[in-house]
């Protein structure tokens, strides 16, 4: 059985690099990873070389951070994560079994590293003790107890590694010790405190400003905790806890860098009705502010130039006015046609979505035109091609309700609404307020007697 050495230090003249000693001659390769967020990314693949080593070198050129070796074994991949200390010129992992590296590893010369594994080691034991527990009236007691062990472990932990790596994620996933308030009598209203306190209180032991956690899984999963679960999914709640997390971190940093891009991408991308305007409010408050430095000049416009597109359709403001005629060129404004709710229809008589949706709609419009509800149908075809839109009217049988057109755009509704592609369709208010916006066609009834019944709720809180 040969020794195999992924090698690092000054002993094998490799300075700033890492040694691993692996009993197994079978290991012909190791894969290099590491984290950027909460992803793992391979950035090397580690040949043994004359000496029977595998080496990396020049580790003070990699951010300090979390990464990890995988080998190959029977039935996949085994993993070993561990912590690159750039506090240390060279180090030495010693490995017995690549089958279960991380309880079979010996580290020397890195303080960071050997307390990371065993730190990893016991929250594997831990978590094995959890699965073992039997399933009777006393198990939610131990659970309790094991979690205590757990937390009072990992401040131990904080306490006595303090300026290392892994002192400073492990302080990131610390649990806030969350009051009482006892003082408050009603238990509904306690638990809302304590829920507000745990909100004021979560990135307590996390330095948004440390560049090393970026390069772990564990600041991502907290900061992904802090948005989905203690921010109401409404979008300009949304924006303030993006804005409270974002204006913790230093603007120059890579973490700045990578959480902004990330999150402009997140909310790009969103399939969420509303959540465009978490993207304008990133793109007006960091890339039109100049935050963004990285990106290019021509990029920077073109999002910034989309935001504000975006911006005057956003759900909860007025939609723009349109002056529009119908088919015998009488004028109609969009502020004028009265109804409860007014449901608008961007469509074109050359769009195949167009004509799959329109059956959708009008069984929509024939439950729900008792209720209120009536729809503007807009034609996106100019004068050239008016008679078509008609055409589309007579053969769809969809005069069962009002359509217009501005032949001549001179509302410039298609830039106003952003229309790019039909059919498109918004949820008005009695105000011309925008409730909903871009849903489909199969949508418009459950997301309609949504609407019904939460304004008819808010009617009875009044009374």
């Amino acid at each position: 059985m040969t020794l195999l050495a992924i090698s690092s230090n000054a002993s094998f003249g490799q300075a700033n690099s890492i040694s691993v000693e692996v009993k197994e001659d079978s290991v012909q390769q190791i894969l290099f990873a590491k984290y950027l967020l909460d992803k793992l990314y391979v950035i090397d693949t580690l040949k043994r070389d004359e000496q029977d080593r595998f080496v990396i070198s020049q580790k003070d050129t990699l951010n300090e951070g979390i990464y990890a070796l995988a080998f190959n074994v029977e039935g996949g991949n085994s993993i070993l994560q561990f912590c690159l200390d750039n506090t240390v010129e060279s180090y030495s992992f010693y490995i017995d079994d690549v089958a279960k590296p991380q309880t079979t590893l010996t580290v020397k010369g890195s303080k960071s590293a050997s307390v990371l594994n065993e730190y990893m080691i016991f929250l594997r034991d831990r978590s094995i003790e959890a699965s073992q527990l039997p399933d009777d009236e006393n198990k939610q007691a131990a659970l309790a107890e094991l979690t205590k062990t757990v937390n009072s472990y990992q401040r131990a932990f904080v306490d006595n590694n303090k300026g290392t790596l892994p002192a400073a994620f492990v302080g990131a996933s610390l649990p806030i010790d969350i009051p009482d308030f006892e003082n408050i009598e009603e238990e509904k209203e306690r638990g809302v405190a304590r829920w507000w306190y745990n909100k004021q209180h979560y990135f307590d032991f996390v330095d948004l400003t440390d560049d090393r956690l970026l390069y772990t899984p564990f600041l991502y999963n907290k900061i992904n905790g802090f948005i989905e679960n203690l921010t109401s999914p409404a979008p300009d709640s949304i924006s303030k806890s993006l804005k409270f997390i974002l204006d913790k971190m230093d603007p120059q940093s890579d973490m700045f860098r990578a959480y902004l891009s990330t999150l402009l991408t997140r909310y790009a991308t969103s399939k969420i009705v509303g959540y465009d305007a978490v993207y304008v409010f990133l793109a007006e408050e960091y890339y039109d502010k100049g935050f963004a430095y990285w990106v290019d000049e021509e990029k920077l416009a073109k999002i910034v130039d989309e935001a504000k597109k975006m911006k005057p359709t956003l759900m909860g403001k007025l939609a723009p006015d349109m002056l529009l005629e119908d088919k015998d060129g009488k004028k109609l404004s969009l502020h004028e046609f009265e109804s409860k709710y007014t449901i608008l229809l961007f469509w074109a008589p050359d769009c195949g979505h167009c004509k799959k949706s329109m059956p959708d709609i009008i069984n929509f419009y024939n439950d729900f035109k008792d209720k209120g509800i009536e729809i503007l149908g807009i034609c996106t075809k100019f004068y050239k091609d008016a008679e078509s839109c008609w055409d589309f009217v007579e053969e769809k049988e969809i005069d069962i309700w009002l359509n217009t057109m501005d032949p001549y755009h001179q509302s410039r509704y298609k830039i106003l609404y952003n229309i790019n592609s039909t059919p498109q369709i918004f949820i008005l208010d009695k105000d011309k307020n925008i409730l909903v916006k871009r849903i489909g066609s199969e949508q418009l009834e459950e997301v309609m007697n949504n609407i019904i019944e939460n304004d008819a709720a808010k009617q009875n809180e009044k009374i």
